[in-house]
């Protein structure tokens, strides 16, 4: 079985049974207020996971899907650090070859269309790594790890 079928196993079952031993029955607002993960990416070093949450929107927030954010899990300690969180849309994460970055596609700032945006694994502010004149729908790094090849629409 794949790696990140296990990932994503794994934490479906730890949401499922956090429910069960609750005590309290599952009803709507649980399914609507529920975090969700998503898009798991093992880092080349296999020590750290890249992983989207689907945080759903509060009744006072604009309407539309949810917020996805980026976090990281370090495999051995179990420790989960949030990287990019808030009112953001993440998708695609992607780890640089030599596990230093994470790539990732959102629209930022007062960007039009969606880019690939870089992150230090070890702290340090997000930097816009294209500029393409349309939405970026993914994106690839070169094993060199200084280029990206992406596809826009």
């Amino acid at each position: 079985m794949d790696k990140s079928v296990k990932v994503i196993m794994v934490i479906f079952l730890v949401l499922f049974f956090s429910f069960l031993y609750a005590n309290q029955p599952f009803s709507a607002n649980n399914v609507l207020s529920t975090r969700t993960c998503a898009t798991p990416a093992i880092s080349p070093d296999g020590k750290y996971i890249a992983y989207i949450v689907n945080e759903p929107r509060k009744v006072t927030d604009e309407a539309g899907s949810a917020y996805k954010e980026l976090y990281v899990v370090e495999i051995k300690s179990k420790k989960e650090i949030p990287f990019i969180t808030g009112k953001v849309n993440i998708s695609n994460p992607g780890w640089s070859p030599d596990g230093s970055k994470i790539a990732f596609i959102s629209k930022r700032g007062k960007n039009t269309y969606k880019q690939v945006w870089v992150i230090p694994l070890m702290g340090g502010e997000a930097f816009q790594a294209t500029e393409a004149k349309s939405s970026i729908e993914s994106f690839a790094w070169h094993p060199s790890g200084n280029k990206i090849a992406y596809i826009a629409k």
